[in-house]
């Protein structure tokens, strides 16, 4: 007993310090203070205070808080790899890179699995199927499509005499109707389709930033982070809603037009949504 009590006493359990704290005794050491460090990286005092505490309450997802600490340290002197070695959030994998991560992280073919033969979905077919199965064996299915064609060859109110007759193939039937009659029918206008029209967003970034942009169906089309000098363009039929971490990095063009992001920053973010 003497002896493992002896063995337990010797090891000793050291905590890993975290990034915060490196962080925060530095600052001190450089008898800055938290609202200093807070002006100059554009967030609040109690963001960098939860950095420098190493939680999470109240922080964006992991690889935001990383780009903070990144800045942290580039603002102190430090080495910022070093400083990240010691992040101890546990949903990041040690030894990643925020600018080093796959460009093809999260892209527009990325959506969610999910199987299309739900149960529920396999009870409803099995149940139609067999109603379809009863009306047809009981001959209901017959009486019914023969309804349905009886009520449109001849509408209620209609005479057979007042039915025009089916059209032969490459018949259009306007060419019976007199031009100014045509017009009538039309308002005197052609009707077409609507052309859908397509919304284009370009993003061009002088720092590394973090871009989320998805339709309105809510699918991705794009969804990682850029480095200084690269450029995004997407594009879509419908309106846009974007997001953008470090967003004072980042000018935008819509539709061939230069566009103000900095009306929609918040802190080091900007959240707007285009072409609505």
């Amino acid at each position: 007993m003497d002896d493992k009590k002896k063995l337990e006493d010797e090891v000793q359990v050291t905590p890993k310090q975290g990034s915060g704290s490196l962080l925060a005794a530095e600052r001190k050491q450089q008898q800055k203070t938290v609202e200093e460090i807070a002006g100059a990286l554009n967030l609040s005092i109690t963001q960098i205070r939860t950095i420098e505490l190493d939680q999470s309450e109240g922080l964006p997802e992991p690889t935001y808080v990383r780009g903070y600490i990144r800045s942290y340290a580039r603002l102190l002197g430090l080495d910022e790899d070093e400083v990240l070695d010691h992040y101890l959030n546990p949903n990041w994998q040690k030894g990643s890179r925020l600018d080093e991560m796959p460009r093809g992280i999260g892209s527009a073919n990325d959506s969610d699995s999910r199987s299309f033969f739900t149960a529920g979905k396999v009870i409803v077919i099995i149940a139609l199927a067999s109603i379809m199965g009863f009306l047809w064996f009981t001959g209901q299915l017959g009486g019914i499509r023969g309804t349905q064609t009886d009520s449109v060859a001849t509408p209620a109110g209609t005479s057979s005499a007042q039915v025009a007759p089916p059209l032969s193939e490459g018949d259009s039937g306007s060419d019976d109707l007199p031009s100014d009659q045509l017009a009538e029918e039309n308002d005197g206008e052609i009707v077409a389709e609507p052309a859908s029209v397509e919304n284009q967003l370009s993003l061009s970034f002088t720092d590394t930033s973090w871009v989320d942009i998805r339709d309105s169906d809510g699918n991705k089309l794009a969804y990682k982070s850029y480095a200084q000098g690269e450029d995004l363009s997407v594009s879509a039929t419908t309106s846009m809603s974007v997001f953008i971490g470090n967003a004072k990095a980042v000018s935008a063009v819509f539709n061939g037009a230069p566009y103000d992001i900095s009306q929609y920053r918040e802190g080091v973010f900007a959240r707007f949504t285009v072409g609505e």
